[in-house]
C-alpha cells in the first residue's frame, strides 16, 4: 500500500516546472514550492538516510518530505533533533530565500539561532557552520542590512578577512604593519616564521609590504589587476 499523499504536498508537487531542467529552473522551482509550503506542518517522523548536493524538495521521496516538514515544525519551536545534513540544508536554503521569515533581518536571526541550536550544540553536522557563517554575511550584504546589525552576526574571522582584502586592494593607503598583517591573514602565518622577520621584524615587514605594493602597481601599469587575479 502506498502512503497517502497529504493534499498540500500533492499541490506542491504539481507546481514543479520541468521545461529545460537547468540549474536556474531548479532554483526557481525551489523558491516557488518553498513559498507555497512555508506554513506547512507535519507529524510524520524522519527515517533513513539522505545524501544529495544542492538538495531541493524534488529530491525527496514522499516519506522524506513529510519527515523533513515534521523536523522543520520542531525546529521552528526550538526543538533541535538530528536529520541527515543534506536535509538540514533545505532549511538553510529556505531562510536564504526568505521562506519562513518576515524580513531579511529575521532570516539572519533565524540562521544564527539554527547555527547555535543545531550546529554548535552538536545535534547537527559541525561542518555546516562555515557555510552558514559565510552565507549570513553574504546575505546581509546583498540585502543592504546595516553594518551594525551585520557585525553582530558575522564571524570575527570573516570580518578580519574582509578587512585584509580591503587593505590589499589598495595597499598604498596603509602602513607596513597593516599590509603585512593582511598578507598573513590571507596567506597564512608562516610569514611570521620567515628569517626576514625573525632577523629584523620592522625591516622584514617593510620588505614584504613593499613587494606587494610594487606588484600591485606593476600590474596596474600593464593594464592588469593583481588583486582580482589573487582574490577574485
Amino acid at each position: 500500500t502506498k502512503d497517502p499523499v497529504p493534499d498540500r504536498i500533492g499541490e506542491m508537487r504539481s507546481l514543479y516546472e520541468y521545461e529545460n531542467g537547468s540549474f536556474q529552473l531548479k532554483c526557481k522551482n525551489f523558491y516557488r514550492q518553498g513559498g507555497f509550503m512555508q506554513d506547512y506542518e507535519d507529524t510524520a517522523p524522519w527515517t533513513g538516510e539522505f545524501v544529495c548536493y544542492f538538495p531541493t524538495y524534488r529530491d525527496l521521496t514522499l516519506r522524506q518530505l513529510r519527515g523533513y516538514f515534521s523536523w522543520r515544525t520542531l525546529i521552528r519551536k526550538g526543538e533541535y533533533r538530528p536529520i541527515p545534513t543534506s536535509a538540514a540544508y533545505l532549511y538553510v536554503y529556505e531562510l536564504l530565500n526568505g521562506i519562513g521569515a518576515a524580513s531579511p533581518e529575521e532570516s539572519v536571526i533565524k540562521l544564527a539561532e539554527f547555527e547555535a541550536g543545531y550546529v554548535e550544540s552538536g545535534v547537527g553536522d559541525k561542518r555546516m557552520q562555515k557555510n552558514i557563517q559565510r552565507w549570513m554575511l553574504d546575505f546581509a550584504v546583498l540585502h543592504d542590512l546595516s553594518p551594525d546589525f551585520t557585525r553582530r552576526y558575522a564571524a570575527p574571522d570573516l570580518l578580519q578577512e574582509d578587512k585584509a582584502l580591503t587593505t590589499l586592494r589598495d595597499p598604498a593607503g596603509y602602513t607596513d604593519e597593516e599590509v603585512f598583517a593582511a598578507l598573513c591573514t590571507l596567506g597564512g602565518e608562516k610569514l611570521f616564521d620567515s628569517p626576514v622577520i625573525s632577523g629584523n621584524a620592522a625591516e622584514g615587514k617593510h620588505l614584504f609590504s613593499e613587494i606587494w605594493r610594487t606588484a600591485v602597481f606593476s600590474y596596474r601599469r600593464s593594464g592588469r589587476d593583481l588583486f582580482a587575479a589573487c582574490f577574485g
